[in-house]
């Protein structure tokens, strides 16, 4: 998350760090594509809205972030935007008249607990999709430069243990064959919080490859914390 203090910052919060302002209810920008919702049920600039059951699990360690900020509200009230003022409650605003700043966000990365195999330890990893230059030549060490850019302790995960296995530049987990060959992708489960309607439950993923996967994209990690096994 970023807060961005002026109007002015909001193109290079945007732009600049491929952020999107965070809807502020969503009524007014869940489907919005200019936006990100984050499964709030109501109005981030409500104080009594920003606890409990009305946010996401994990948001009380960031509620705060919104005190006495406005958020965006698309065009629910024409150039006016929901702001948390006075600080118990919430008033439309235009930025003439209040500009405190506001949330921007991006989601690029996603977590989960892979047991041992193989050798490699049960860690805990992030995961990011990142994106290679189209105009660089070569496709691995491109992998590795963007990688970079995501996070400095990341690496490419590793497709295949033949090709890439102690290969400092990438990340091997654990697999027995490509992951990329349609049937070898290993399974991995993650334990998703319920919110708006869905049940929490834990859920098995699997990457297929019963359609050609986007050109110029790989899955980047690194691991977080350390749980021997």
């Amino acid at each position: 998350m970023h807060t961005c203090r002026s109007v002015w910052c909001s193109s290079r919060c945007l732009a600049g760090a491929g952020m999107k302002p965070v809807c502020d209810n969503p009524t007014y920008c869940a489907v919005d594509t200019k936006a990100l919702y984050l499964g709030n049920t109501y109005s981030l600039t409500y104080p009594r809205y920003r606890t409990g059951t009305y946010v996401p699990s994990g948001f009380d360690s960031i509620a705060a972030v919104w005190n006495s900020l406005c958020a965006y509200t698309a065009t629910a009230n024409g150039n006016r935007a929901m702001c948390n003022t006075p600080s118990t409650s919430q008033a439309w605003r235009e930025p003439k008249d209040f500009n405190p700043g506001f949330v921007c966000g991006k989601s690029i990365q996603f977590s989960t607990m892979l047991g041992p195999l193989n050798g490699v330890s049960g860690r805990e990893y992030t995961f990011a999709i990142g994106r290679v230059d189209a105009s660089l030549a070569n496709y691995n060490t491109g992998m590795a430069a963007a990688c970079k850019t995501i996070h400095k302790d990341m690496k490419p995960i590793c497709s295949n243990p033949a090709h890439c296995k102690t290969d400092a530049n990438a990340l091997y987990i654990g697999q027995a064959g490509d992951l990329l060959a349609l049937g070898d992708a290993e399974p991995f489960s993650a334990i998703l919080q319920g919110k708006n309607g869905v049940a929490t439950a834990s859920y098995q993923f699997q990457v297929t490859t019963s359609t050609p996967l986007p050109v110029r994209y790989a899955i980047y990690a690194q691991y977080v914390s350390y749980r021997g096994g």
